[in-house]
């Protein structure tokens, strides 16, 4: 392989790697720094049509965050409402314009009571830590985060 080609496989992770890690800092500049313009996330949350118990009422997928700056609404909602979320890169590679990144994030759970972002509360209702796991498939354009699809396991 090509060093310019791999230096263009590397590229996708680096930018992702950059990316979590000014997530990690809660720092909204260097977010911004990493995401297209355009850029499209698709946020975890149950999918359309899934129920949470028998008899309930379906749960709406998480809406699509479309724009940079959506996507800085979006994290300094997040770092206000849980000033104690940590995110953990488990696993990362990346071909291409492509990259995968498998996640562990978490909180204390007497503080996430809110629904609109995840479309479920996910707490033990006891203040004891929480976390999920989830994967994130992005993909580059340009050098940038132009879209993210993200996924809770």
């Amino acid at each position: 392989m090509s060093p310019a080609r791999m230096d263009r496989m590397e590229a996708a992770v680096r930018i992702v790697i950059d990316l979590t890690e000014a997530f990690r800092r809660r720092n909204i500049d260097a977010i911004r720094a990493c995401l297209s313009d355009d850029c499209r996330i698709e946020p975890f949350g149950p999918e359309r049509g899934i129920r949470e118990a028998p008899g309930e009422k379906a749960v709406p997928a998480a809406p699509v965050i479309e724009g940079k700056a959506s996507a800085e609404e979006l994290c300094r909602g997040l770092f206000g409402r849980y000033p104690d979320l940590s995110l953990d890169v488990e696993e990362i590679f990346g071909t291409g314009f492509r990259c995968v990144l498998r996640w562990k994030c978490g909180w204390n759970g007497a503080a996430l009571a809110d629904t609109a972002v995840t479309g479920t509360a996910i707490t033990d209702n006891t203040g004891a830590d929480v976390f999920v796991r989830g994967a994130g498939i992005f993909k580059i354009k340009n050098g940038l985060v132009c879209e993210a699809l993200l996924f809770r396991m």
